[in-house]
């Protein structure tokens, strides 16, 4: 019989104020790197609809290079600032075949995704 390691998460865990932690917000949860009890470095956040986000967080929020995948499988590789694509170039669909939106359109998809 192989050994079987069951893992129990309490809604918070970890160090918030310099090192990784699982931390469970309103709308949201986020595990990654925090310092001075913010997200600050490499992490993932992933919203109650099923949208998630990896890359980097500075002070709280997404500020550099990361990959934002919709609840529909719908994909977004480049760069983020505070939740919000800063190109509308580099979408991709469930197939990785690329995905023309304006910027416009690819700042409301993040919006409805966040926010549903």
């Amino acid at each position: 019989m192989k050994n079987k390691l069951v893992l129990s998460m309490l809604s918070e865990a970890g160090n918030f104020n310099d090192g990784l932690g699982v931390k469970h917000y309103s709308d949201r949860k986020h595990a990654g790197v925090f310092k001075d009890k913010l997200e600050n470095g490499i992490g993932i956040t992933e919203w109650r609809s099923g949208a998630k986000v990896y890359g980097v967080f500075k002070d709280g929020t997404m500020d550099g290079l990361g990959l934002f995948i919709t609840r529909t499988k719908l994909k977004y590789y480049g760069q983020i600032k505070d939740f919000k694509p800063v190109s509308n170039k580099h979408w991709f669909n469930s197939n990785n075949k690329p995905v023309s939106l304006t910027l416009e359109e690819s700042i409301e998809v993040f919006a409805r995704e966040i926010d549903a």
